[in-house]
């Protein structure tokens, strides 16, 4: 992983990082979050 390739990770995690922190001040959506995160391992692979 080069540094280009360290940026574009860092800007994906970042932006889950967002998100999540926006679903999960959104208490309606927190399930929805848990589902979608238990998700992404399997479609990163």
């Amino acid at each position: 992983m080069g540094f280009s390739g360290g940026i574009f990770f860092f800007n994906y995690y970042y932006q889950l990082y967002v998100i999540f922190q926006w679903l999960y001040f959104n208490g309606k959506f927190r399930t929805i979050v848990v589902e979608t995160w238990a998700q992404i391992p399997a479609a990163t692979l």
